[in-house]
Order: C-alpha cells, then sequence, then structure tokens
C-alpha cells in the first residue's frame, strides 16, 4: 500500500492550522488575563492612592518590552524605597516603645514605691 503524499501535505496543514488557533486561542486569553490585572491594579490604586500600584497598572497597559522592563524596574526601586522606609518606621516605633516601658516601669516602681510607705504609715 501507497501513502499518498499530498495526504501528508494535507496532514501537516492541518496541523499548522491547528497549531495556529491554538496559538491565537492562548493570546486571546493572556489578553483577558492582561485586562482583568489592569483593571483589578487601576480599582487598588484608586481605592488606597499608592504608588506602588499605580506604576504596576502602568506596567500591566505598558505594551512595548523596553517601557514595561524599565517601568519594573521603577516599580522595583521604589518597593525598595518602600521597604527602606517602612524599616525606618519599625525602628522608630521600637525606640518609642522601650522609652515608653522603660517610663511606664519607672512609674510602676514609683506608685509601689507609694503605697508601700502609706501601708507602712497605716499599720
Amino acid at each position: 500500500m501507497k501513502i499518498n503524499s499530498s495526504y501528508s501535505v494535507v496532514k501537516s496543514t492541518e496541523s499548522l492550522n491547528y497549531k495556529r488557533n491554538r496559538v491565537e486561542q492562548f493570546k486571546k486569553y493572556v489578553d483577558k488575563a492582561k485586562s482583568a490585572a489592569l483593571t483589578t491594579t487601576n480599582a487598588a490604586a484608586a481605592l488606597t492612592g499608592n504608588p506602588i500600584l499605580t506604576i504596576a497598572s502602568a506596567t500591566v497597559n505598558s505594551s512595548s518590552s523596553s517601557s514595561g522592563i524599565s517601568s519594573m524596574s521603577e516599580l522595583q526601586k521604589q518597593g525598595q524605597d518602600f521597604n527602606m522606609e517602612f524599616l525606618k518606621l519599625q525602628n522608630e516605633m521600637q525606640i518609642e516603645n522601650r522609652k515608653f516601658t522603660t517610663l511606664s516601669n519607672i512609674s510602676k516602681a514609683k506608685h509601689d514605691t507609694a503605697k508601700s510607705a502609706i501601708n507602712n504609715i497605716r499599720a
């Protein structure tokens, strides 16, 4: 039995068409996901006013890879700056907490001393 060469060409063409259709479907799904991500980040940025989310929405919205990369590096830099500010704030809060604890302990010691003196006078 002889295999017809036109049959294999038809099969190859069908296979290529199937692959193209799958690629087109994938691109549609990616576009839908991109649109959903953009909508979500825009809504979150609008609600919180967070500049990082604003840059994230701009990154999702950008179509060229070079501007996307520059936006992403900008986002990373702002994220690092935000983390440094947050770390400074944590340190300041920790120092303030230590001061408050120290003053509270001193106040408690004064109170206990005064209470003990009053109780000794009564006794």
